[in-house]
């Protein structure tokens, strides 16, 4: 997963604005965000922390409201004592999908969420 992460260079033909292009554009975005997230998953299931906000940032950077991105940080953060970090990932994950697609946050999020801070 890591060197399909590494290879990405960005959207396919971004460049080109044709309609035959744009299945394979977004089925390629698809395997990185895949990749990208079972790295982060990986990477903090071994407690890599470090490694695991990484690849997750990496994904938001593509796609702000890539929720499991962000309940990989949220996680990592609150693993590394960083309290302050993971809220501040919660907020800026509920007003991204919020804005961007009109959606409330899902239910894994708010169950990790009320599951790490006791609510």
């Amino acid at each position: 997963y890591r060197r399909a992460v590494e290879l990405y260079r960005g959207d396919f033909l971004a460049d080109f604005k044709v309609i035959d292009i744009e299945a394979p554009r977004e089925h390629l975005r698809q395997l990185y965000y895949r990749a990208v997230l079972a790295v982060s998953r990986i990477s903090l299931n071994q407690k890599q922390t470090e490694q695991a906000i990484r690849y997750a940032q990496m994904g938001i950077a593509k796609d702000r409201c890539l929720e499991e991105a962000h309940r990989i940080l949220i996680s990592a953060y609150h693993q590394q004592g960083r309290k302050e970090l993971a809220a501040k990932q919660y907020q800026s994950c509920r007003q991204f999908l919020a804005k961007d697609l009109g959606l409330k946050i899902s239910p894994e999020t708010e169950e990790l969420w009320n599951r790490l801070f006791k609510v």
